[in-house]
């Protein structure tokens, strides 16, 4: 199937699926899927179709199928792991998630069903963090910024992973750098700890001098001169 009979046939399929012949759309969208087993949008038709008449093992094969020849559409590693976790295989569902975000970390899409999966499965820190990347990666990109501006089937996702993230903030930072603790051990990272405590104001430590005092993150036991003297550095006399 060339490029312009797959448009064709799409517009067909859409057209029959809007006036409601859902078998007839079907009929159609797999016509599609069989010729372009690459189509997105087929798959994700199909897939849906099949999970309205409990036919979840058919639309995750078909999905699987198209994402393994699109392992970079977003919407299908989406589609692939709610129809995963409607069959009650959760955990590769966060699995596939998980796989695709390293890849591909500037979906906030992939990351806010991550989080939400990673909190039915009970992991509560893992969670978190998948939730604030989703929010500071959607801030990022200029989206899901307020109501207005998000989905409204995101709506109420969006809003429970600001909340969390906003509730439990302290969690997901010192989770952040977990891994270096227990690389390098609590001793190293007080200097970390205290940065993080005087960002969340808990408690206040800043610097005597008012001309030092940074306007977003202070970090501590930096010398609070005027000026760098490039002699502190074990290197400059070598210039």
């Amino acid at each position: 199937m060339n490029d312009d009979a797959l448009r064709a046939q799409l517009l067909a399929a859409r057209t029959l699926a809007r006036t409601g012949t859902g078998i007839d759309a079907e009929s159609a969208y797999d016509t599609v899927h069989r010729a372009r087993p690459d189509s997105a949008e087929a798959a994700i038709a199909l897939a849906r179709i099949a999970a309205e008449r409990g036919s979840l093992e058919r639309g995750e094969s078909v999905l699987a199928t198209a994402f393994r020849l699109n392992p970079e559409h977003e919407m299908l590693a989406v589609e692939l792991a709610v129809a995963r976790a409607n069959r009650d295989q959760l955990g590769p569902a966060i699995e596939g998630l998980r796989a695709f975000v390293e890849r591909l970390p500037g979906s906030p899409l992939a990351w806010l069903l991550l989080g939400q999966m990673l909190d039915d499965a009970g992991r509560r820190q893992p969670a978190l963090l998948a939730r604030f990347e989703a929010v500071t990666r959607a801030h990022a990109a200029g989206v899901w910024r307020r109501p207005s501006e998000t989905p409204p089937h995101l709506a109420g996702l969006v809003k429970a992973a600001v909340a969390d993230v906003h509730l439990h903030r302290r969690d997901v930072f010192f989770g952040i750098v977990e891994p270096l603790r227990r690389e390098h051990g609590p001793s190293a990272l007080k200097r970390i700890d205290r940065a993080l405590n005087a960002y969340m104001a808990v408690p206040a430590v800043l610097p005597p001098d008012a001309m030092q005092r940074p306007r977003f993150f202070y970090f501590p036991d930096l010398p609070t001169l005027p000026y760098i003297d490039p002699y502190l550095q074990p290197w400059a006399h070598r210039f």
